[in-house]
């Protein structure tokens, strides 16, 4: 089963602990998509597409992507934009909680990262 995370350090020890790879990450935030979430949000012309396509990033299974903090209002704004076309209630779900990650890492001024593997 795949798991999809969307994390984000809280702070400097939270990239410490994030890029250390501790067991507790006291200091990270973790939002989780579910596989549905994923698949709408991953879809052609999804989220996902133009945030691979903006930020050069590959988000995939198996993969750990990455947008940094100078990109983090850019990825906010397509996001918004994204929501306020939804009509369909699980993809206005999963932009939500993108929306949410994201805001939590422009408030916390460090990064967004996407980890999705095989647990």
């Amino acid at each position: 089963m795949f798991v999809y995370y969307m994390n984000v350090p809280l702070n400097k020890i939270g990239i410490e602990e994030f890029e250390g790879y501790d067991e507790e990450m006291s200091n990270v935030k973790t939002f989780e998509l579910t596989q549905e979430e994923y698949d709408i949000l991953r879809q052609p012309k999804g989220l996902f597409q133009e945030f691979d396509e903006r930020f050069g990033t590959i988000i995939d299974v198996c993969e750990e992507e990455r947008i940094v903090n100078e990109n983090l209002k850019e990825a906010l704004q397509s996001a918004n934009k994204m929501l306020n076309k939804q009509k369909n209630d699980i993809a206005e779900k999963a932009i939500k909680k993108v929306i949410d990650s994201l805001e939590c890492a422009i408030q916390a001024g460090t990064f967004w990262e996407i980890d999705i593997y095989l647990e």
